[in-house]
Parts: structure tokens; sequence; C-alpha cells
């Protein structure tokens, strides 16, 4: 009787470790899609960025810029993706992170002075859902396994 309940336990157990190893996890993003920027109108917008950079890290906001020849940049809040751009050969996409305008209102603030210098792209718009907010099993998920907290907020000065 107590090896069948020692057995039970056991496969209970791994059963409840392959669950956790994988459950799906995902932030949501809305998709924008504009015309690519030429790469020294990019280098221009990274510029911008990297000179925004010290502001943004006084309340948490982290930049990725990479090298000078990159085509993307990103923005985190504390660790989690909020904003990023990625200026491919016919398409400039820029990704916002569900949430991210209220967690970290100046990366959206620096995307909202970007936008005058885009033109929306020629391509058919392709109908995105609109993102939802992680469930709170999900949300538990991400920080605890992947160690990324949605509620990280980038809103106000350390």
């Amino acid at each position: 009787m107590k090896t069948t309940m020692a057995v039970y336990v056991a496969v209970g157990l791994c059963l409840l470790a392959l669950v956790w190893i994988f459950f799906p996890v995902s932030i949501e993003a809305s998709h924008q899609r504009f015309m690519p920027l030429t790469n020294e109108q990019f280098a221009q917008v990274r510029r911008d960025a990297i000179d925004a950079e010290v502001s943004l890290g006084l309340k948490g906001i982290e930049l990725m810029a990479g090298d000078p020849a990159s085509h993307s940049i990103q923005f985190d809040c504390k660790g989690v993706p909020v904003l990023t751009l990625i200026n491919g050969p016919i398409v400039l996409s820029v990704l916002t992170m569900v949430d991210a305008d209220q967690r970290a209102p100046d990366a959206a603030s620096f995307r909202g002075r970007l936008y005058p210098r885009l033109k929306e792209s020629w391509e058919q718009p392709i109908k995105d859902p609109i993102p939802t907010r992680p469930n709170v099993i999900e949300a538990f998920v991400l920080k605890h396994r992947e160690g990324i907290d949605i509620a990280a907020d980038c809103s106000s000065t350390l």
C-alpha cells in the first residue's frame, strides 16, 4: 500500500514538473507596419533612442540598440519588453507589448515622437487580434519560470 502511494506521488510530481516545463506562455503585442526606413533614417532613430536612454534609465527602462548597423531597437521595462522596432527590407514593424503604454509611458512617448516620420505600409493591413493580458496562471509562470514580471512598472522615477 505504501509502495503504491509512493508511486502515485512520484507520478504526480513528474506530471506536475512536465506541466511546469511545457506550459505555454507568451507576451502579446500590437503590430503596426510602416514603410521601411533607409539605413541612415534608422540610424538617426537609433541615435535618438540612445540620446533618450539616460532619462529612460532613471525609470527602469533599458534600451537594447545593438551595434550601429543593427536593424532593431528594443525597450525593456525592468527586463520585460515593452517596445520593439524592426526595420526590415520591406516593412518597419513596431511591436508594442500589452499594457506597455501604462507600464512605460516614456517608451510610448518615444514611439509617439517617431510616428510623424513614418509612412503607412503599402502592404495590405493584417488584422491583428487585440493583444490580451496574460491570465493569472500565465503571469505566475512568466514570473517564476521565465523571470519576466509583467507587472513591472516604469512609469515613475526609481
